[in-house]
Formats: structure tokens, C-alpha cells, sequence
């Protein structure tokens, strides 16, 4: 297997202005949502996608990337050449190009907003768009791009008439936009832990796992019967044994992810979900173990491991990640724990 080239995170690599058209494959183009090749980045760009990307945008001004200039973070060899994809390659360096698409949709709505008198008449009738602070750093920017605190350009005016309308787009009920992709991936993190059968999971990695690493059943706490990688398998046990609910789970996810599904890698490592997430393990390397610390054994535990390993957690939901070898420490760790909690 490919040992993980661990080349900076995505949001340590400087911006570059955007290009004057967007391009062909540009998710912000009414002709391509709802239709990226999803056999190219095990997902389709669809208004879940959208509506996250473009809520943070609008409430904190946060700009994405165009993936022609992210080499290495899409998956990309002959056959999408001769599909017509072009390769992503490197631009000045090692800068990454501000979507075009996305910056045109954002010229959109200054546009609009010219056409109320206030702010407050604007989002009431455009409930998706600019919040007023973000609206006024575009319009300074628009104004003057030279004001902007990265290199910028805004995309050619005819690109103006091809992006999408938030309003074609946004699910103003979803949360995705009413509390953000954060809060819902803590709730499914919480819903995981009690009934397993929600952790389930068929993108290529996951599908693939028991060929990636060899696995053996465990009885979780609840009853259920599970495959977990052989290497971790003991500890996966202690918890439950403990009485620890667990969900998430891997021996070497960096490794394996990277060579198997390089799009989740970059995905997963740089743009994680939720206060607890595979972040850590994609950036660290090693095992981990998602567990709730809900109990006085599992807080316990949380407590004692974070001494030692890096530990994320947020509310009842926590995740050790630790070095493969010491698989039977941590094991230690989770035993003592309940046996402390339990006198």
C-alpha cells in the first residue's frame, strides 16, 4: 500500500485570483448541479453540497477553491481525459484559484440588493442571500478589488449569466442552512452511537473495507454483531465490554484512504465535519475509535486517554486516536476506567 503523502492541508495553500470564465465543470453552473461526475469524486455535487457551501459564504465570507488548480486533491487519469475533464495542474505555484462560478453568484446578489432600499427589505425578500457584513466586504471589493486581503479578480461579466440563484438552489428548511453542516454531523454523530445501523456506509472506502483490512466480529454493548479491523478489534471490545457505546472505527485510516478513495482523503482531512471528525486520523496517522462518554466510565476514559492520545470531543460523543501498537494500552486504559467508575 501507498504511504499517505502528507503535503499541506488545503487550508494552508495561499489563494490566487480567480479566472476570468468558469469553467466547464464548475458546480455553480445551472447547467451542472445536481450533475458532477460523481464516479470522480464518489459523490455528486448536489443542493446539500450547495446550500453548505453557499451558507457559508454568505454568513462568513468563506470563498471556495476551483478544483482545476487543486492537483492531487481529485482523482484524475486517462480515462477522465478522454471523457473531456482536463487535469487539475498547479497555478503560480502552489496557489489555489478562487471559483469564478461562485464569485459571479455573488456579483448577482450585490446586483439584487441595489434594487431595495435596505438590507432587511433584501433578505426578506431573498432569505438566502448576502448577510450585511458579508455584503458590504464584497462590495468593497468590488468596488475596489485591490481592497480585497488576497489577490482577487472578479470573473468576466458574461459568467454572470450561467451561475445558479441561491433561490434555485438553497432548502431555506434544511439543516444544512438553518444550523449548518457542523451541527448536523454532531446530531449524526450522537444518533450513531445508539443505533449502529446509522453508521452504515457505501461510499468506496467503506464498501471495500473488509478487503483493505482483514476484520473480526465484535458484540457491541447493545447486542449487534459487527465487523471491526482485526488490529483494533480488542479495544473496540474493552469499550463495549465496558458498557461504552462505540460507532466509527479504523486501524490505518490514512494509509488506506489515501490510496483507495484520494478525493475522501483530501475531503475528510481538510474539510471535516462536526467538533468530532476523521481529521485527526487522516493528519496524525494511526487507529481510532469513536466512543460516547456519556457514562462515568466513558468520561473516565475520555479523561485518562486524552493524557496521552490526541482526543476530539464534543458533548457525549468522543474519539481517541492512537498509534496501531498500542492497541493493548488503551485497552489497559479502558478497563481501569470501568472498573474505577464501577466502585
Amino acid at each position: 500500500m501507498t504511504e499517505p503523502n502528507y503535503e499541506k492541508p488545503m487550508k494552508e495553500i495561499p489563494l490566487a485570483p480567480a479566472a476570468l470564465q468558469a469553467c466547464a465543470d464548475c458546480p455553480w453552473k445551472k447547467s451542472n448541479l445536481d450533475t458532477m461526475d460523481a464516479r470522480r469524486d464518489d459523490t455528486v455535487f448536489d443542493r446539500h453540497h450547495a446550500t453548505d457551501f453557499w451558507r457559508d459564504l454568505a454568513q462568513n465570507g468563506a470563498t471556495c477553491r476551483c478544483h482545476l488548480t487543486t492537483p492531487g486533491y481529485y482523482p484524475h487519469d486517462e480515462t477522465d481525459e478522454a471523457e473531456g475533464f482536463k487535469r487539475p495542474h498547479k497555478f503560480k505555484g502552489e496557489a489555489h484559484r478562487q471559483c469564478a462560478g461562485q464569485l459571479a453568484i455573488v456579483r448577482n446578489e450585490l446586483r439584487k440588493l441595489d434594487q431595495y432600499a435596505t438590507h432587511a427589505e433584501y433578505l426578506e425578500a431573498n432569505p438566502a442571500g448576502l448577510t450585511e457584513p458579508i455584503a458590504e466586504h464584497f462590495r468593497g471589493i468590488l468596488e475596489d478589488p485591490g481592497s480585497a486581503p488576497i489577490p482577487f479578480r472578479w470573473p468576466a461579466q458574461k459568467v454572470d449569466d450561467v451561475v445558479l440563484d441561491p433561490a434555485e438552489f438553497v432548502d431555506l428548511g434544511s439543516n444544512e442552512w438553518k444550523r449548518g453542516r457542523h451541527w448536523a454531523a454532531d446530531m449524526l454523530n450522537i444518533l450513531q452511537l445508539t443505533d449502529p445501523s446509522l453508521a452504515a456506509c457505501d461510499c468506496r472506502f467503506c464498501s471495500q473495507h473488509e478487503q483493505i483490512h482483514p476484520a473480526e466480529q465484535v458484540t457491541l454493548a447493545g447486542g449487534s454483531v459487527v465487523l471491526i479491523d482485526k488490529g483494533i478489534a480488542g479495544v473496540v471490545a474493552a469499550f463495549n465490554d465496558a458498557g461504552i457505546l462505540t460507532s466509527a472505527s479504523c486501524e490505518a485510516l490514512a494509509p488506506a484512504m489515501y490510496e483507495f478513495d484520494r478525493a475522501g482523503f483530501h475531503t475528510l482531512r481538510d474539510g471535516p465535519s462536526g467538533k468530532v471528525n476523521y481529521s485527526r486520523p487522516l493528519l496524525e496517522g494511526g487507529a481510532f475509535v469513536r466512543f460516547s462518554s456519556r457514562t462515568k466510565a466513558g468520561k473516565l476514559a475520555a479523561m485518562v486517554l486524552g493524557k496521552f492520545y490526541g482526543v476530539d470531543q464534543a458533548g457525549t460523543v468522543a474519539q481517541v486516536t492512537f498509534p496501531l501498537e498500542d492497541a493493548e494500552n488503551v485497552c489497559l486504559i479502558v478497563r481501569t476506567a470501568a472498573k474505577k467508575s464501577a466502585a
